[in-house]
């Protein structure tokens, strides 16, 4: 239904996010101009795997030879295999640490973070991510380089914005400061 949705729609890109895993999942039918993985934790373990490692080996089961790919994933475990998998199947990774670079951070208010960031073919500097978090530094920097790797021309400055002004109700939402109450939804402890 939503691929039939965004069809009609006649819409130049979409983000499809996989529902459980990645291997099996029903969106892992469309052929993706670029793949991307973030962080790996213990989740959906029944249906996934009881190990990071195997975690990793269902969602890396998105990744399509010949369609560029990045990832967010650090853990050693999880990272191998998503190498591994790459490299079996002939995907040129993008990683954290490694091709994506992420430099001079600082705290911002409401706990929000300034970076710059280095890419393969284009840096940026003074971005500032716009949701709560020192986590949202690597989901801000998987998204950029998801756009570099699909070949999506988007300028410094549409970047720069949609980043400091992304905005995601009910996730870090502070909706009182005195007392400090903030909205939040997690399901493992990994999302706490």
């Amino acid at each position: 239904v939503a691929f039939k949705h965004f069809k009609d729609l006649s819409l130049d890109y979409v983000v499809l996010e996989t529902g459980l895993g990645g291997r099996l999942d029903s969106t892992n039918v469309c052929r993706p101009i670029a793949s991307g993985l973030t962080s790996i934790s213990l989740d959906h373990t029944k249906q996934l795997g009881s190990t990071v490692e195997l975690i990793a080996a269902e969602k890396a089961g998105i990744l399509k030879s010949g369609v560029p790919a990045v990832s967010g994933v650090r853990s050693k475990g999880p990272k191998e295999v998503i190498q591994e998998k790459a490299k079996i199947i002939e995907t040129d990774l993008w990683e954290l640490d490694e091709q994506i670079k992420v430099t001079n951070l600082s705290p911002e208010t409401n706990a929000k973070w300034s970076f710059d960031l280095e890419l393969p073919n284009r840096n940026f500097s003074g971005l500032v991510a716009g949701l709560s978090g020192k986590h949202q530094i690597d989901n801000a920097s998987i998204a950029i380089a998801m756009i570099e790797r699909a070949g999506i021309r988007v300028s410094d400055k549409a970047i720069k914005e949609g980043i400091q002004n992304v905005n995601w109700p009910g996730r870090v939402e502070v909706i009182e400061k005195n007392p400090w109450i903030i909205l939040d939804t997690a399901h493992n402890t990994a999302s706490i």
